[in-house]
């Protein structure tokens, strides 16, 4: 049934077959879906684009599609396609992930800590990925990663995640995600100015570390996580015992990195993902036996299943069934002998005279009678054997058949500036034989990457399709850019100064306070104020700029490598909302250029201009 918030099974959707639903989440709801035996998950939007929704769900799903399409990593989920049902609701098509949540693969599976140190650097890995192109996921929990079975995560559920420069939709002081897993900074945002008009939470990768810590806590203290209440304490760690108190066989250092992550002052976390990433990689690979340990006791977890518990009744009751018909044929078979045995013309007074020399002939005439018939029984209605028991007992999700490559998919990526005509994509019953209506258009062909004519073809494309095709290895250059509309007069009501104010800024909030930053060029980059700068009154400490990372200026002679520009078109003031602005980083010479990044140091000025023309400024 279109139109409901889940879809039926049978229904068709773009030549896709709903077989079933998968879960619902505030967003979305996610199908078990195939099309010519080839599974996926199928996610509609709760509701459409004109409804009213203040959850903004449409815009969401279209978001969570642009997201992924610049995404490409083993770890995250992949896109397949978009379209709109006929109520007008958004629907994407994402990869089918045949395994568990990252919970019940705790619960099924048993894993050691050294399993669970690697399932956990592999997703560490993800999310640096994300964060280096400037998405953040805001939603890490449990549930929103997939265990494959063959033991590697996949980050899913994108529909909370945003980016620079992405529209606001959310109308509450507090992004969306999941409460257990929200920071202490954000409960202490929401308790101090969540009442204030227009007050937002500038969501950080800290708040994504602690999240990471609830979902570590999670697993090390409960051996049933999918079972367990959530944990009161969580959002104000102060009090709460370390997973070693809580559970034994939890290694000290493992411990450690959970209470770090968990720290109170979000600079007592690890700096980073990819910080995070070495700390666990380095506990995946340690030789300690403790690691080889299961995490908890599986006496302490999950039973059979109540499908293996049925499956036992069952096979009880047919073999109980079987010999009740054995018996009801012997007793049928001994009437019959009985009657067969008994002299005809004999006077009543003789046939009673002679029953119990019949007797035991007629017994072992139905004791033989019986045997003929359980065997019977036994070949033509023997039950099928039980399965052998395995150690990780599959979820309730079906094996999907493995999916084709990516290119013989059709993929309808939507446009970043305007949302596509809307049309009816579901068909009421089309042929198995014929492929989707919905095909894409094949792009022009991409010449090489690295050749001379990648980077002049990357710079026609629109950003997702650039960013999905590679084009962020392309050193950018610094070209003349127009200012945002509104930044000039934005910039002068805040009272800034144009080509006169400096800023002190933290070009990545990621780099460290001193030294040098690895920057990823042409990708989001969200600079921040740092505290070592309280005078600064007309951007204080905490203030976000967004922008993008270019080179200008190469060959020369102090800088052959060329200058690192941070061109920045919004920022936000603590607890405000964003303004466009038209700011550009000072001098900055890059130290080393590798595979699309650049080398330079982590903290600059910032100025704020009219207009950015990389020829005239040479500062």
């Amino acid at each position: 049934m279109i139109g409901a918030m889940e879809l039926q099974p049978g229904t068709r959707v773009d030549g896709w077959q709903i077989i079933r639903a998968l879960r619902t989440g505030g967003f979305g709801a996610v199908h078990h879906a195939e099309q010519h035996g080839k599974a996926c998950a199928l996610k509609v939007a709760l509701h459409r684009e004109q409804s009213g929704d203040t959850g903004k769900t449409h815009a969401r799903a279209l978001r969570e599609v642009a997201l992924l399409l610049t995404l490409d990593h083993p770890h995250i989920i992949k896109p397949r396609g978009y379209g709109y049902l006929p109520d007008g609701r958004a629907f994407c098509v994402l990869e089918y992930v045949d395994g568990w949540t990252l919970g019940d693969w705790l619960e099924r599976t048993h894993p050691t800590f050294r399993e669970l140190a690697s399932v956990f650097a592999q997703l560490a890995g993800a999310v640096e990925y994300m964060h280096a192109r400037g998405v953040l996921h805001r939603d890490l929990k449990l549930s929103n990663v997939m265990i494959r079975r063959t033991g590697e995560p996949v980050l899913i559920d994108l529909g909370c995640a945003t980016s620079p420069n992405a529209d606001e939709l959310t109308a509450t002081p507090l992004p969306p995600g999941t409460e257990r897993y929200r920071s202490p900074e954000a409960h202490a945002f929401l308790s101090k100015q969540g009442r204030k008009p227009g007050a937002r939470y500038p969501f950080k990768v800290a708040d994504e570390l602690f999240a990471v810590g609830v979902m570590l806590y999670e697993l090390l203290t409960e051996p049933l996580p999918t079972k367990a209440k959530a944990h009161a304490g969580l959002a104000d760690p102060v009090g709460l015992p370390a997973s070693r108190t809580v559970n034994p066989r939890v290694p000290p250092a493992l411990s450690a990195l959970v209470e770090d992550l968990l720290a109170r002052n979000p600079a007592l976390r690890p700096e980073s993902f990819e910080a995070l990433q070495r700390r666990l990689a380095e506990l995946a690979h340690h030789p300690g036996p403790e690691y080889a340990a299961e995490v908890h006791l599986p006496s302490a977890q999950r039973q059979p299943s109540p499908v293996d518990a049925v499956q036992a009744v069952g096979l009880a009751a047919s073999e109980r069934q079987g010999w009740r018909k054995v018996l009801a044929l012997a007793d049928q078979q001994a009437a019959r002998l009985r009657s067969w045995l008994q002299p005809h013309g004999l006077s009543g007074l003789e046939a009673a005279s002679r029953p119990h020399g019949r007797k035991p002939l007629a017994l072992v005439g139905a004791v033989v009678m019986a045997v003929v018939a359980a065997t019977w029984l036994t070949q033509g209605e023997r039950p099928p054997p039980a399965p052998a028991r395995r150690e990780a007992t599959a979820p309730t999700i079906p094996a999907a058949p493995a999916l084709p490559p990516e290119d013989t998919l059709p993929v309808s990526a939507p446009a970043l500036t305007a949302a596509p005509k809307e049309g009816s994509t579901v068909k009421p019953q089309p042929s198995d034989d014929l492929p989707s209506s919905r095909t894409a258009r094949a792009p022009k062909s991409a010449p090489a990457p690295g050749s001379p004519g990648f980077a002049a073809w990357c710079k026609t494309l629109p950003l997702a399709m650039a960013l999905s095709h590679g084009c962020a290895s392309v050193p950018f250059k610094a070209e003349l850019l127009e200012c945002p509309p509104g930044s000039i007069q934005a910039m002068k009501k805040l009272g800034w100064d144009l080509g006169r104010d400096r800023f002190i800024v933290r070009l990545d909030e990621r780099g460290p306070d001193r030294g040098a930053f690895t920057f990823t060029l042409g990708a989001p980059i969200i600079g921040v104020v740092p505290d070592s700068a309280p005078g600064q009154v007309k951007a204080p400490p905490g203030t976000l700029f967004y922008g993008r990372a270019y080179i200008n200026d190469e060959g020369r002679e102090d800088s052959p490598l060329g200058i690192l520009r941070i061109v920045y078109d919004h920022v936000e003031f603590p607890g405000q909302r964003k303004y466009p602005v038209c700011a550009v980083s000072g001098l900055n010479p890059i130290e080393a250029l590798k595979d699309g990044t650049a080398t330079a140091f982590a903290n600059s000025t910032v100025m704020p201009l009219e207009r950015w023309n990389p020829q005239a400024m040479r500062q």
